[in-house]
């Protein structure tokens, strides 16, 4: 049988135990995950602000519907549409956008308008939806609009905005 000499002190500082990993080896792997964890964090980002904007973008899809069918079954009781909604601003649940000021006045909530059974959403950054008649041309038109992420709402109706949408006017 042969005899070996007991290990050094350096051997023994290298030699990795049987069942563990080293203190080297567990830096390495935390360095690894945090990396990959900020990569993944930066990488989503911005996709969690392009979901709301399309969140946003559906919601108001969704209430222009029923904001229709609301008006054109006033508008089959023999209600005017046009009549109902004024020049008043109406809001959806939430928080007001910035700029309307409700504490002066009676506000009109959308959901005195549409059915009761129907769900109104608040848009993804927490403030109502905004129904309201805006003037275009020579005539006015109604649109429902969010104030996006700042929460201001835009001034002017375009066909080509994404926080703004017409709804059409049911005919008498």
């Amino acid at each position: 049988m042969l005899l070996r000499p007991a290990p050094s002190s350096r051997q023994q500082a290298n030699c990795r135990h049987k069942n563990g990993l080293s203190v080297a080896e567990l830096l390495w792997a935390v360095t690894l995950l945090a990396l990959v964890g900020a990569l993944i964090v930066k990488t989503l980002t911005p996709e969690r602000e392009r979901a709301r904007i399309s969140h946003a973008a559906s919601s108001l899809e969704y209430l222009r519907g029923h904001i229709h069918l609301a008006l054109e079954d006033a508008t089959l009781a023999g209600k005017f549409a046009p009549d109902m909604i004024a020049e008043g601003i109406w809001l959806g649940p939430g928080a007001p956008p910035k700029g309307i000021d409700i504490s002066n006045r009676e506000s009109l909530h959308i959901e005195n308008l549409v059915h009761p059974a129907t769900f109104l959403p608040t848009d993804p950054w927490g403030h109502a939806y905004v129904l309201r008649s805006l003037p275009h041309h020579d005539r006015q038109i109604l649109t429902i609009a969010t104030g996006g992420p700042d929460g201001i709402l835009p001034e002017s109706w375009s066909a080509n905005s994404k926080d703004i949408l017409q709804i059409l006017w049911p005919r008498p």
